[in-house]
């Protein structure tokens, strides 16, 4: 079968970098160009330059021809949706859930109707919570989504582009992969931290000093209100000393934390440590105790104390004699990697992990040059007057709850595809699998459940089976 002489000089003078590339059936030419259409037998393409090429579509390799085919059918089915608003509902690592808009009488939409799962590149992906309006979505395939918990369900699958959703539904007709999406295991952290508030950026904007620790990995930062909590970002972090420095709306008295004089080795200190309430979205009573400084360099932007701290509180200050915030505790590092809560997509439960060790504090001083080198952040000035339960009612107030949200997505892997034709695995095959409440269940089982394997260490072995 011969090229038209015509399509030969074109496929041997055009190369678009960002276009797709074509190829003959013999794999001896190339043409590069955006997919337009297939009309009849005939393949259109646009050209960077926008030049409209016609190929026939026999003459294309097995794999062109498959692509196109699916693009048509994307585009096709797309154009029969129309414009879509959605919102992106969950995250998976194959795409994202989404749910479609309903359109009220009053004119507002609800985001109830049907679900659908959005493909292409993760990084490219609108995050949990997007809403998009009137977007033109090209069709990806049919898919099956197996949730954690209910029966399997049918669903379409689509993209922003046209390329993924040609390239997903392709791959499913050439047996790349199969069309089955599992909804991921999704562990959440949660850590509570104390943030302390230093300045007034606006009528309605509060910068506060967090424990940089605490941040890394964070999917969301919020600071608890008591009534409602406000979103916040990271304005700024300084690596040596471990301390960021977020913002967020809302209006608090900033602390005073600049001291008169240096820390010495042995001076009396007063620490003011903070519980969180039965709410656990405030502060308890405060607990102050006497104490000295037990150690410190002279050298180190950290100290440590020997004062009791309440074994439930979250955090504190240290205060000097005199009335100065010396310093400010912090989790040791082992306590400080451990959530403060716990919970997974599929469990209620949670436990408490609240550090008990806040001995190690951040001397104050050391704090003063970097909090100074942030915009919109006055000077520090130090505490006037001095009384120790007045003081440390006003530093509470200036305190805030700083909940740090981290989600974990843990894949649960299909169980292999087998070819047509080929047997199951006999009986005694080794495998285990793990249950929602952590219970390890090997293949024998009648809890055995392949669609959530695990090795044969996992979780607590069943009674039934042995694991």
């Amino acid at each position: 079968m011969r090229l038209r002489p015509a399509l030969i000089i074109a496929l041997a003078s055009i190369s678009v970098a960002e276009a797709r590339d074509w190829h003959s059936y013999d794999g001896a030419r190339t043409i590069s160009g955006d997919f337009v259409k297939i009309s009849s037998d005939q393949l259109w393409l646009r050209t960077a330059q926008g030049q409209p090429i016609q190929v026939k579509l026999a003459l294309l390799a097995a794999d062109d021809q498959a692509y196109a085919k699916s693009a048509q059918t994307a585009v096709s089915e797309g154009n029969k949706l129309g414009a879509t608003t959605f919102e992106v509902t969950q995250t998976t690592p194959v795409g994202c859930l989404c749910r479609m808009a309903v359109k009220l009488s009053n004119g507002s939409s609800m985001f109830t109707g049907e679900q659908f799962l959005l493909v292409g590149e993760s990084k490219e992906l609108p995050k949990k919570g997007t809403r998009l309006n009137a977007q033109t979505l090209f069709f990806a395939g049919q898919i099956t989504f197996y949730p954690q918990v209910g029966s399997a369900m049918p669903l379409r699958s689509f993209a922003l582009t046209l390329d993924p959703a040609a390239k997903a539904m392709t791959e499913v007709l050439t047996g790349k992969r199969t069309p089955v999406v599992y909804e991921p295991r999704i562990e959440i952290n949660e850590k509570r931290v104390l943030g302390y508030a230093i300045s007034l950026a606006g009528p309605s904007e509060a910068m506060f000093l967090v424990e940089s620790a605490a941040l890394n990995g964070a999917t969301s930062i919020d600071v608890d209100l008591g009534t409602d909590h406000s979103p916040a970002t990271v304005v700024t972090s300084d690596e040596l000393l471990g301390i960021s420095v977020i913002a967020c709306k809302g209006s608090f008295e900033p602390s005073r934390l600049a001291p008169k004089k240096p820390i010495a080795l042995g001076q009396p200190i007063y620490a003011v440590s903070y519980p969180l309430n039965s709410s656990k979205r405030g502060l308890g009573d405060t607990t102050i105790t006497k104490g000295i400084i037990s150690k410190y360099n002279g050298r180190e932007a950290r100290f440590e104390h020997d004062a009791s701290v309440d074994p439930n509180a979250v955090g504190g200050v240290i205060l000097s004699e005199k009335g100065d915030v010396i310093g400010i505790m912090v989790s040791k590092p082992e306590a400080a990697t451990k959530p403060l809560s716990l919970r997974t997509a599929d469990s209620n439960a949670s436990t408490s992990l609240t550090p008990t060790n806040l001995s190690l504090c951040i001397s104050t001083q050391e704090l003063i040059p970097f909090i100074n080198s942030v915009p919109r952040i006055p000077v520090q000035r130090s505490t006037l007057n001095f009384d120790l339960q007045d003081t440390s009612e006003t530093l509470k107030r200036s305190t805030v709850i700083v909940r740090i949200t981290r989600e974990i997505i843990h894949e649960v892997s299909p169980p292999p595809v087998l070819p047509l034709g080929t047997a199951m695995p006999p009986a005694g095959t080794p495998g285990w699998s793990i249950s929602k409440a952590g219970i390890r269940h090997n293949a024998q089982c009648k809890y055995f459940n392949g669609r959530y394997p695990c090795q044969a260490t996992e979780g607590t072995a069943c009674k039934v089976c042995g694991g």
